[in-house]
């Protein structure tokens, strides 16, 4: 049985464990986009781990009160669906170090989607958070480092409303699917929405791709570490963490996230301008700020 402070050590695992994780998953659909478009990348990406989760279903025979299924189908859009499309679009043109640091606004979407739509209390404190989170982010949607200038960046609104949508994601585990295995609600939130990617998936041109592109099994491969680990993995780890604790201390992974994105991007040669430093600063600030 976990002790209290296990328990505590347990979450913390999990915290660091997903913070690496999903802060490399940036430069593997970075990767992916080498050889198939962004809508495959999404498709493929839902696909792997919707095989990947349906034998565990069926072995767990785990049966889900109806009346919940709509809310487990609301995660798996707003938690998989649409980032995974809004994602791949965004990193077309733009970087995935860039990526990475506005996917720390998770946490500031989480507490205004909350407040909104889940009747969450708000403090002043918080907002002036959100206020520094906003400000931050405009840093990174406004300057080109190319031309070291500020110029819209209309590609950067694509991961805004990615985490919107993990906002909702999070607020609806948190709120009708608390009581739920998380393994059986990443699962079935695959599930429901990964039919419609596999048959969209086999619509594009991917099996001519497979054939024809000379890094199509190298950008297949880092989809496929995306899906497993990135996605079907890390996903059930994310969902036990905001049971144990709340939606908003397992955002907070977004505080990190960033940093592990900076890393790869560097490593692989992206030009990360001071303002997006600076961008990064004010969002996670904000976000420590709120989460006080």
């Amino acid at each position: 049985m976990i002790t209290h402070g296990g328990r505590n050590i347990q979450n913390w695992l999990i915290f660091l464990f997903l913070c690496i994780v999903w802060g490399s998953s940036f430069i593997l659909i970075k990767k992916s986009l080498i050889a198939f478009s962004p809508v495959q990348v999404a498709c493929l990406r839902i696909t792997i781990s919707t095989v990947a989760f349906s034998p565990v279903l069926i072995a767990m025979k785990y049966r889900i009160p109806w009346k919940v299924m709509k809310y487990v189908a609301l995660v798996g859009i707003t938690g998989s669906g649409v980032p995974a499309f809004m994602f791949a679009i965004a990193e077309t043109r733009l970087e995935s170090g860039i990526t990475g640091i506005l996917n720390s606004m998770t946490p500031i979407f989480t507490l205004i989607v909350g407040i909104l739509f889940f009747a969450m209390p708000i403090l002043k404190k918080q907002m002036f958070g959100v206020g520094l989170g906003f400000l931050g982010a405009m840093f990174l949607i406004l300057f080109d480092p190319e031309a070291m200038e500020f110029n819209l960046n209309v590609y950067a609104l694509f991961v805004l409303i990615g985490t919107i949508c993990y906002g909702f994601s999070s607020n609806i585990v948190k709120r009708y699917c608390q009581d739920l295995p998380a393994i059986a609600i990443t699962g079935l939130s695959f599930v429901s929405i990964g039919w419609l990617a596999v048959i969209w998936l086999f619509m594009t041109d991917f099996v001519s791709v497979m054939q024809t592109h000379e890094e199509a099994w190298f950008s297949f491969g880092a989809a496929s570490i995306l899906a497993l680990v990135g996605t079907v993995t890390a996903n059930v780890l994310f969902f036990k963490l905001i049971q144990n604790t709340d939606a908003v201390f397992g955002s907070s992974i977004a505080y990190l996230i960033p940093v592990t994105a900076l890393i790869w991007g560097f490593i692989d040669g992206e030009n990360i301008a001071i303002a997006h430093i600076g961008g990064m600063i004010l969002i996670i600030f904000g976000v420590y700020i709120m989460r006080r």
